[in-house]
């Protein structure tokens, strides 16, 4: 309860920061043209504001719900109904032991190579987010990684660490994710998927930093299991 609290706080702020921003910021606008590739694209130097958005204040609190008949919404009613199926599955599994099962079998099988686990499920979820652009679908998965960062003497920020913080890195480094590289080139108007290599260099990179940092991290809750910043919330789960 304490957390869905906390959560609809954060929330509740944000829509109101978002709303704020909405009369300071003025508003403005491209004008397009069609290319000889025949493709749509923006025309240098043609910006233009508009002023601010003429919002009301209550549509600040309704617009998480009017995106559900948005031009989109059948994008973000797809993602909510796969988060709902995708958790009330793994509910299942946990509540017969099917996932303490799996877990017990990845740690015996890793207990000795521990990092070398946590760099490999770090390089998975970054492939998601840089290869598919996923990232709000990988949420019910966390429910799988907590507990075996729990289960390898670790603390939830270092599941945290290997799952939704690694596929956010992956969508920030991305190599093929159709909603940035995709949109942002045929925007730009250059070829889609163009500079590959160098992507595949940056995401590389980020991937060795940041199992770095989360390698650096374990070692250090292993050694002071009291030094984490959440460890009395965990120790009731462990």
């Amino acid at each position: 309860m304490r957390a869905f609290i906390q959560a609809a706080v954060l929330l509740f702020i944000f829509m109101i920061l978002a709303g704020v921003i909405t009369k300071v910021l003025p508003a403005g606008h491209f004008d397009f043209e069609i290319s000889a590739e025949g493709k749509e694209v923006i025309i240098p130097g043609s910006y233009e504001e508009t002023g601010p958005t003429e919002l009301p204040v209550w549509r600040w609190f309704t617009a998480p719900v009017e995106v559900l008949w948005s031009d989109d919404s059948i994008i973000i009613i797809s993602i909510i109904l796969v988060i709902l199926f995708i958790e009330g599955a793994f509910s299942i599994l946990s509540s017969a032991g099917i996932i303490r099962a799996v877990l017990s079998g990845i740690t015996e099988r890793f207990s000795e190579k521990r990092y070398l686990l946590l760099a490999l499920n770090t390089l998975v979820f970054m492939a998601f987010g840089a290869l598919f652009g996923i990232f709000e679908e990988v949420i019910p998965i966390v429910s799988i990684m907590v507990p075996l960062a729990y289960a390898l003497g670790w603390d939830s920020l270092t599941g945290l660490g290997m799952s939704i913080l690694a596929t956010g890195f992956g969508f920030s480094a991305a190599i093929f994710n159709p909603f940035s590289i995709g949109v942002a080139q045929q925007i730009a108007g250059v070829p889609v998927f163009s500079g590959t290599p160098y992507r595949i260099l940056i995401f590389a990179v980020t991937w060795l930093v940041l199992t770095g940092f989360l390698i650096l991290y374990a070692r250090r809750i292993e050694k002071h299991p009291e030094k984490s910043p959440v460890f009395k919330e965990d120790a009731p789960h462990k």
